[in-house]
């Protein structure tokens, strides 16, 4: 009993050996191939292990994607025609790896003496045949396989644009999205690597704090739809839920979002993934009010930061957390200045609100270009107390408009125009701007600035 239970015992382990030997094979034939069809070496992952070069000496660093045993990122090469730089081989490099690893053990099987030895062999090309067929036979899973994505490249030019240029972003893993250049953030509705551009996209417009922008790209990337792959489906829904956390929307918006199946694939990849941390911290501080919890995500995400494989990643995400950090504070405790602007067809106005004390003073200007230089011109003020100042800030939730971009609406053909830059609590700075696009409590808060200045003007005459 007990020699067939350790017979047992090491047939699984040499399956595992064998498992991973083969996974590293693969992930090494696509780095071959890819070098011989131009390409550079940029990181090679084992499971959640990531081998790369960081400040020139080899690191190991951690991350994961969800139905990938590894990956191999290279960097291809540079072209202002990415449809025609060779794509097929390095896509198909690791199946290829797999074949010929699967060839040789067998040739070394019919060869070798020593039952364990031939044993281990027979199991390596067995494994190695299968991941073969596995990656190379197109299928569409979770996450699309080897052949799939050389399927699709192959039959659609988009595809093709579409994988070049996330191999792109992925080559500078010092740089944030948004530190990148804006035209590898193309996208197009054809082919079936659509959802995938725009959840790229959607992060280029997160790193650079443009919530409203980002959102409706998530959102178009979220839907469900024959051409949706899971993997980016989930990735772009997991980003929405935190644009709606962010702009504080309705309860029924939010849970129609983070459903059973996000809850899940949430669940699965936050050991790994500090977005799915940072997306839970914000919904626990944000949207449950929980504070311990939310402080032990933030905790768990910034010590994942510390073996994370991407500096780039880990700049955005910093950026974010703390975006959500200052959102906490969701009083304004004291200002210096407020400035807003709106412009129209026929004005452009600027209002001025500067803490002078206890006494705050609210000026209108009127905008307007003469002699060959911008002018203003003085339009009314008026003198509040700097208390009910406070208070008309937080009434209306300013915090919360911070980093909001109102996209103009495509229906409307004119409409108002806004920028806002506060300065709060000590050196925070509030940023918002829009076009007939504004935060929540904007018009409101305009409202009120418009009659404080109103009646300082009626008691004046």
């Amino acid at each position: 009993m007990a020699v067939k239970l350790f017979r047992a015992l090491y047939i699984i382990l040499f399956f595992l050996c064998a498992y991973v030997l083969g996974t590293f094979l693969h992930e090494l034939g696509h780095m071959v191939m890819g070098l011989v069809s131009g390409y550079k070496f940029i990181s090679l992952r084992i499971g959640s292990y990531v081998l790369t070069r960081e400040d020139r000496q080899w690191k190991i660093k951690r991350m994961s994607i969800p139905g990938t045993a590894g990956q191999c990122l290279m960097m291809p090469p540079d072209s202002d025609i990415p449809e025609k730089v060779p794509a097929v081989l390095y896509h198909m490099g690791g199946g290829l790896f797999n074949l010929l690893t699967a060839l040789c053990a067998y040739l070394l099987f019919l060869v070798c003496q020593g039952r364990p030895l031939r044993i281990f062999l027979i199991l390596l090309c067995t494994v190695s045949l299968a991941l073969a067929i596995l990656n190379l036979y197109p299928v569409k899973l979770q996450v699309p396989n080897d052949g799939y994505n050389i399927k699709r490249i192959l039959k659609s030019t988009a595809d093709r644009i579409a994988a070049y240029n996330v191999l792109k972003i992925h080559s500078y893993p010092d740089l944030s999205p948004g530190e990148l250049p804006e035209e590898l953030y193309s996208w197009s509705d054809e082919g079936e690597f659509s959802g995938m551009s725009k959840l790229m996209r959607g992060y280029y417009l997160l790193d650079q704090h443009r919530f409203d922008e980002a959102e409706q790209f998530f959102r178009e990337a979220a839907e469900k739809n024959d051409k949706s792959i899971g993997y980016y489906r989930l990735e772009a829904a997991c980003e929405l839920l935190f644009c709606l956390l962010l702009r504080n929307a309705p309860e029924e918006e939010i849970q129609a979002v983070y459903d059973d199946e996000l809850k899940q694939y949430i669940e699965k990849t936050k050991k790994h993934q500090i977005p799915k941390r940072r997306l839970l911290y914000a919904y626990q501080l944000l949207y449950c009010g929980n504070e311990d919890t939310a402080e032990q995500e933030y905790t768990e995400a910034m010590e994942m930061m510390n073996t994370h494989a991407s500096k780039g990643e880990i700049k955005m995400e910093t950026s974010l957390l703390d975006h959500v950090r200052n959102m906490r504070k969701k009083n304004i405790t004291g200002f210096e200045k407020i400035i807003v602007r709106e412009s129209g067809m026929r004005f452009q106005y600027e209002y001025e609100i500067m803490n002078q004390g206890t006494q705050t003073e609210i000026s209108q200007y009127s905008l307007y270009y003469q002699n060959g230089e911008d002018q203003r011109r003085k339009e009314r003020s008026t003198q509040c107390d700097t208390g009910e100042v406070l208070d008309k800030l937080n009434e209306y939730e300013m915090m919360r408009w911070d980093g909001f971009h109102g996209k103009h609406p495509w229906n409307v053909k004119d409409g108002v125009m806004f920028t806002l830059t506060a300065t709060v609590n000590d050196g925070q700075v509030i940023k918002a701007e829009g076009s007939e696009n504004f935060p929540a409590h904007y018009r409101e808060f305009m409202r009120w600035l418009n009659d404080n200045l109103s009646s300082a003007e009626e008691a004046d005459r």
